[in-house]
């Protein structure tokens, strides 16, 4: 009878064990969430940004933004165009700059138009001078020459300019001398790459101060033809050999063009003070 108590009392306790470790699995099923499907990327509610947040430009566009800044070329003012009247009565086109007592006329080569000039000619203008660039394209040395008097003239009787400078490049070198023997007008001459050797014999008769500028590797006919005027003019006179193997107007585009442009400014300053 004892025994058979003992085995109710045992399978009790056996039961009740299982019952409880039943109830305790559910409950942590229940707590989990066993059953529930796992989180995807498609379940997520993506998170708006904040208002307050300020987007940060990319930081290449910035700096191509400076550079771009830093290179970009000033704008050169190509000066307000004008008709110049010739001798003969006919009419010439022109661009003029500045203002002042002292006029330069501007005579471009063959290959090259008045219009060319207008960096030199803001650059002469900036000291306080007129500056007038004026077709040359007339095809021959009597006629541009005859351009550039009426040029001398027009600074004269319209700008109200005391003294004036002629400045040739190239072809425009035979027309500035030729013009400054006609007019006896011109108080300073400057000869760029002087290609003629008819304008060299005509140089003893030069009025005022020349400037003769020719590059050191420039074709030798022309580099003879810059010296032989130099040696025929009278004083006061000055030559300069620039390093370049550049002609005429082209030396102001290589790396002798700024010490070409100082020439000028210089010439013309120290014209238009004395």
């Amino acid at each position: 009878m004892d025994r058979e108590v003992s085995r109710r009392e045992a399978m009790k306790f056996v039961g009740g064990i299982a019952l409880t470790t039943g109830l305790a699995g559910c409950t942590s099923d229940e707590q989990t969430g066993g059953t529930a499907e796992p989180e995807t990327p498609g379940n997520q509610t993506p998170t708006p940004p904040s208002d307050n947040a300020t987007p940060t430009p990319p930081q290449e566009t910035e700096t191509a933004t400076e550079t771009e800044t830093e290179t970009a070329t000033p704008s050169v003012d190509p000066g307000e165009e004008v008709s110049v009247a010739t001798s003969s009565g006919s009419s010439v086109s022109a661009t003029i700059h500045g203002d002042g007592s002292c006029g330069v006329v501007l005579v471009h080569g063959s290959e090259h138009s008045y219009t060319d000039w207008a960096p030199q000619a803001n650059a002469i203008a900036d000291g306080g001078h007129v500056v007038l660039s004026i077709d040359a394209s007339a095809g021959s040395a009597t006629a541009n020459a005859e351009r550039v008097a009426g040029g001398v003239s027009h600074l004269k009787e319209q700008q109200g300019a005391s003294a004036v400078i002629a400045v040739g490049a190239g072809s425009g070198s035979e027309a500035v001398i030729r013009a400054n023997n006609s007019t006896n007008a011109i108080d300073g001459t400057v000869a760029i790459s002087p290609e003629s050797a008819s304008a060299a014999q005509i140089a003893p008769d030069i009025s005022g101060q020349l400037l003769v500028v020719v590059g050191s590797g420039d074709e030798q006919n022309y580099q003879q033809v810059a010296q032989a005027m130099y040696t025929a003019a009278s004083d006061p006179k000055q030559k300069e050999d620039l390093a370049t193997d550049k002609h005429g107007q082209a030396i102001f585009s290589g790396e002798q063009g700024s010490n070409l442009e100082s020439l000028l400014v210089e010439f013309t300053n120290s014209i238009c003070s004395a």
